[in-house]
Formats: C-alpha cells, sequence, structure tokens
C-alpha cells in the first residue's frame, strides 16, 4: 500500500521544529520545502521480506514525465528518518529532482533490490531510470565502496555524489560512473588524504569526475557547520 504524506510540520513522523533546534542533527530549511510530496512505498526482499522506502517528489510534480534521481545510500546505522537524511532528500527535490530514502539492515541486498524495485516500477514512479545517482556521506560512503560493484552494475548507476569519506583508489575499484567529490579541507586526515590520492590516480586514468572543495569545511560540514554554500 502506498501512502502520501503533505503535512509541513510532520515528515515522516519527525517533528521539524524539535529538529532544527537539535544539537545533534541539523535539519536544513530551504524554500518550497513543505511543499515536497512523500510517497512511502514497500520494496520486497526475495518476495519474502518487505523494506520501507520513501520517495520524495518536486512540488508541482508533472507525474507524465519521468525525472532523475538521487538514492541517499543508508547502512543499518543511519536510519532514514534521521534528519540530515530527510532534509537533503527535500532539498533534492526543491531543485527538481526525486530523491529516494530507505531502510537498509542489510546495505548490500537492500541496494540491489531497492534499484530492481525502482526499475521494475519506473513508469508507476515516474522515474528516469536510465539518470539515477546516488550519493553517500561519511561511513555509508565507505559502505558503498565496500559492495560487490559487479551485483549492480546492470543498473547502470548514473552518477555518484561523495563526501566526508575515504574514496577508493581507481585502480582498485572500477568506476563506471562520472564522480561528484565534496572535499572538507579540515576533514579527518584519512579523508583528505585518500582524496589528494584519487585526484591524483584519477587524472593518469582520465576519469570523469567533478570536485566542490571547502577549504574550512570539516567532517560532515552539511551537519555540524552549516553554512549560506
Amino acid at each position: 500500500m502506498e501512502t502520501i504524506n503533505t503535512k509541513s510540520k510532520f515528515i515522516l513522523g519527525i517533528d521539524r521544529k524539535k529538529l532544527v533546534k537539535s544539537n545533534d542533527w541539523l535539519v536544513h530549511i530551504t524554500n518550497k520545502m513543505d511543499l515536497v510530496r512523500v510517497f512511502s512505498v514497500n520494496y520486497s526482499i526475495n518476495n519474502e521480506k518487505k523494506r520501507r522506502a520513501e520517495i520524495y517528489y518536486p512540488p508541482e510534480y508533472d507525474f507524465l514525465l519521468k525525472k532523475p534521481a538521487i538514492i541517499l545510500f543508508a547502512v543499518k546505522n543511519y536510519p532514514m528518518d534521521r534528519g540530515s537524511y530527510v532534509s537533503w532528500a527535500e532539498m533534492i527535490a526543491v531543485n527538481g529532482i526525486i530523491a529516494i530514502t530507505y531502510e537498509a539492515p542489510d546495505y548490500e541486498n537492500d541496494f540491489k533490490y531497492l534499484l530492481e524495485y525502482i526499475y521494475q516500477s519506473k513508469k508507476r514512479l515516474s522515474i528516469n531510470t536510465e539518470k539515477i545517482g546516488v550519493m553517500a556521506f561519511c561511513g555509508t560512503a565507505n559502505r558503498f565502496f565496500s559492495m560487490n560493484y559487479n551485483r549492480i552494475q546492470k543498473y547502470n548507476l548514473s552518477y555518484g555524489i561523495f563526501f566526508s569519506c575515504t574514496i577508493p583508489s581507481p585502480y582498485k575499484y572500477k568506476f563506471s560512473f562520472p564522480l561528484l567529490i565534496v572535499n572538507s579541507g579540515k576533514d579527518y586526515k584519512v579523508c583528505t588524504q585518500s582524496f589528494l590520492r584519487f585526484k591524483n590516480e584519477a587524472d593518469k586514468l582520465g576519469l570523469k569526475y567533478k570536485i566542490i572543495d571547502y577549504p574550512n569545511g570539516i567532517h560532515r560540514f552539511d551537519v555540524f557547520q552549516p553554512t549560506k554554500k
């Protein structure tokens, strides 16, 4: 069964005002966030276990059109209801792209089955499956890179957005999609070192990537160090 939530104060059961005041996980605010429409769907695992996903559509979305989508990669200890996930999904939707969050107790299998569900339901969900990207932060990005990419390669991810994480060597990890990497100049040493190594190796291999550099950004600056950028 699918439900649609259009309430502005409570998004997926989250008290926005309470989260805004929280020092743990900031909820970002921008215009028209309260107009984002959220579908709750169930996608099956081996036709047995059910997982929940939330699909965020842009305000005044025309469901006759198919839009690109960004999946916010999830793992067990990063719940989809966390304030930062909700607000990132809303900001993505406000900017005209569908955003998807989901439950992921078994992150590798759950991501694979979520992709299968999206491909099978693309017409009903109004998603352009030729333009699906993944976005991951910190530990979730590390889990993404640890997956056996051969299991999901057939789904042809269009791009990846990664920040506050360690980026694997392109000599070891097959990047078959363009990358947007956000570099925080004051991130943990292991993150900044992997970023510099990736940049040098990616240039030698001619990989497609783009970098957004925040020289004064700390680890997960989007949560702990909000800026106008």
